[in-house]
């Protein structure tokens, strides 16, 4: 495969329903029937999946068993998916460089940490499935004049929450949050023994507050992902999204809930954009 290349694999044209509703609601879901896989694809899924395996311990999140690792790429105008996360200068740049309204809340949760683990030279960031998925999430982008002729930035988080008996996998920041990120991808990638995880989609006006502090007109949505690759599109302007705690369900047994986590921002810091 050319590891320059978005994908290798024909990337299917999106559904116009899911464009038009993350147009119109600022979120859309994505079911795995419409990815379109094939088995080269699920051979790729199959190796990413043993990567959550390895996945560090997220330090600023030790206590609440979730595990992450994160990479970069540039995404040129060409299609083309360049390793590495590079500013106008050439300069590689770290994963806060572009996220700059996250709320204080995200800054916190993943502020040094999530610097310190940007890494693509450990295997997984030329996974074909990962590059695949890169390729069918960026088909979904609304079509943004100011965004068609130049270079996307690109991070890819790697998470898994891994409960264990009285001790749940909790979501950081633990409340209503936004990433700083124009748009980003809520990929299921695999579960066992676990319930919970739903991710909670509700208004702006929620951030830095947890659900159960909301008024319920607030709250647009519960989104359970629980199949492999069911996935959600959000424009993080737009929404405020919040996961919840991931339980084990039996005792003795392995439990882990895996997620890929695909986010586009413009190479400039100025991330308004108009949609034609």
């Amino acid at each position: 495969m050319n590891q320059h290349a978005v994908s290798s694999n024909p990337i299917p044209q999106p559904p116009f329903q899911i464009v038009s509703q993350l147009q119109q609601s600022g979120y859309a879901r994505i079911g795995k029937k419409q990815i379109g896989r094939d088995d080269s694809f699920n051979r790729a899924l199959n190796l990413l999946e043993r990567q959550f395996e390895k996945l560090p311990s997220d330090t600023p999140a030790a206590t609440s068993r979730r595990f992450r690792s994160i990479c970069g790429y540039t995404l040129l105008p060409s299609g083309h998916l360049l390793p590495g996360v590079v500013a106008n200068d050439l300069q590689p740049v770290r994963f806060f460089d572009y996220y700059p309204y996250a709320s204080k809340s995200c800054q916190l949760a993943l502020g040094q940490n999530a610097q310190e683990k940007t890494n693509i030279n450990n295997g997984w960031p030329n996974n074909p499935a990962l590059k695949y998925l890169i390729a069918f999430d960026h088909q979904l982008l609304p079509k943004i004049p100011d965004w068609r002729d130049h270079p996307l930035q690109v991070f890819v988080q790697l998470l898994r929450y891994a409960p264990t008996s009285g001790a749940p996998a909790i979501a950081r920041p633990n409340c209503f949050h936004q990433d700083g990120c124009p748009f980003l991808f809520h990929h299921h990638v695999k579960s066992q023994n676990v319930s919970g995880g739903c991710t909670v989609l509700a208004d702006p006006s929620a951030v830095e507050r947890h659900p159960c502090d909301v008024p319920e007109e607030s709250i647009r949505e519960l989104c359970w992902m629980e199949q492999p690759l069911d996935s959600l599109a959000i424009a993080d302007q737009r929404i405020a999204h919040h996961s919840s705690l991931v339980e084990i369900d039996r005792e003795g047994e392995d439990a882990y809930r895996d997620v890929l986590i695909i986010q586009f921002s413009p190479q400039t810091t100025d991330h308004s954009y108009t949609i034609n």
